[in-house]
């Protein structure tokens, strides 16, 4: 009797556990989606991202902030910069690091 009461304690926490991450991964309804741009009202507001992309022009979302860390930044130049419309995106001068990536 006993076993089967240790079992279903440890299957319950097991449940309660895997329940609670799930919960963390779904956004909740109503929440700004982490593709959304980020607003911004001078250069100094935008985030500058360690790890790309490299595309100059490319808004600047929210998942891209938890985005991997890299040991050498990909792109020369990285930048941010608050555009006309007031969304953050990878500065004019961003390009390619050539030691970094592959030639075709």
């Amino acid at each position: 009797m006993k076993t089967c009461g240790i079992r279903s304690v440890v299957f319950g926490v097991a449940a309660a556990f895997a329940s609670a991450a799930v919960g963390v991964e779904n956004p909740k309804p109503g929440v700004a989606s982490d593709d959304s741009p980020i607003p911004c009202r001078t250069d100094a507001e935008c985030p500058h991202l360690a790890c790309g992309p490299c595309q100059a022009g490319t808004p600047i979302t929210r998942s891209m902030l938890n985005g991997p860390e890299c040991a050498v930044n990909p792109c020369l130049d990285a930048s941010a910069v608050c555009n006309e419309k007031h969304m953050c995106e990878i500065g004019p001068r961003t390009r390619k690091n050539p030691a970094v990536w592959r030639k075709p």
